[in-house]
């Protein structure tokens, strides 16, 4: 019992992500010019040019066996990597230190323990398939970035975003969720769904600039006009970015419970449409533009109601 006590374990963690295109850097001297993305930024360029340049002779292997399905990942003791390609010879790669467990030795040294089977690689190619679809949600393809800016703005827009997105990444947490991009729905009784159906139906009614419209308590979905596939996509991107930031703590009991409101309280209660402008013109097929309202609802504090001041609209 004593020595379990003095195990120290370690979740998996990010080592490295990054973006290259082999096509860019074919010639000897040019391998720089293939990388596009990487992270940590921090590290010698020699290290970045050898670590894609592994990779890329990876996939290239696999391919002589497989040439319509490359290599998706590479076990080794101490990490795992995962590849993908979304768009053709557009590459993400993937690495994630396997979790670990140090023991004390007889002689006092730490042992250290790689645990290379807690990692599934189905959860964890997921996640490297929701980077990207995240990325193209707000910035579109990288073929149509390379269209309209070149390599430059491609460069620009990849730093960018993935310099904030992979801080909301928490591997230690992914789990088969992660696979089917699941999305939490609100509990509501029968009529109290119908009028919030009502709701949004007038209000897009009287509103002929609203298109689509997601409604949510919290983290929580109650109705959206999205097609699935994109309410995925937009719903793991409000659950783990936007809303973490501004959800208040949900109330323990009382009157404030979204189901106890009456219809004249939720029209009462209604303190303004916050606009959202998101990017979805690559992502969202023929639909040209989304635009997400959000009801910010009152609280119930000392038998009045009180306004939930709506968050800064951010830039995207």
């Amino acid at each position: 019992m004593a020595t379990a006590t003095q195990e120290k374990q370690s979740a998996p963690s990010l080592l490295r992500f990054f973006v290259y295109n082999p096509k860019f850097g074919p010639r000897e001297g040019e391998e720089e010019k293939k990388i596009l993305f990487y992270h940590p930024n921090e590290v010698e360029k020699n290290e970045k040019i050898r670590n894609v340049s592994l990779c890329e002779a990876i996939v290239q292997f696999t391919r002589t066996f497989s040439p319509s399905k490359p290599a998706k990942s590479l076990h080794t003791l101490k990490n795992r990597q995962f590849f993908h390609e979304p768009e053709e010879n557009f590459w993400m790669v993937m690495v994630v230190q396997n979790p670990t467990i140090e023991k004390p030795s007889k002689d006092g040294r730490p042992v250290i323990e790689y645990q290379e089977e807690e990692l599934l690689d189905k959860v964890y190619s997921s996640v490297l398939q929701q980077c990207y679809r995240m990325y193209k949600l707000f910035n579109g393809t990288f073929v149509k970035t390379m269209e309209n800016g070149g390599v430059a703005v491609l460069k620009e827009r990849l730093e960018k975003f993935f310099h904030r997105y992979l801080q909301t990444l928490h591997l230690q947490s992914c789990d088969l969720l992660d696979i089917f991009g699941g999305i939490s729905f609100f509990p509501l009784d029968k009529m109290t769904y119908l009028k919030i159906q009502s709701f949004i139906n007038r209000m897009e009614e009287s509103l002929s600039i609203v298109k689509y419209t997601t409604f949510l308590y919290n983290d929580q979905l109650i109705w959206s006009g999205l097609e699935q596939d994109d309410m995925r996509i937009l719903y793991k991107y409000l659950t783990t970015s936007l809303f973490p930031r501004h959800i208040e703590p949900e109330p323990e009991q009382g009157p404030d419970t979204i189901a106890d409101l009456g219809w004249t309280q939720w029209i009462a209660v209604l303190l303004q449409l916050v606009k959202v402008r998101l990017g979805l013109a690559h992502c969202l097929r023929d639909k040209p533009m989304l635009f997400m309202w959000e009801l910010w609802l009152a609280r119930f504090r000392d038998g009045k109601w009180a306004p939930v001041a709506p968050p800064r609209t951010e830039e995207l």
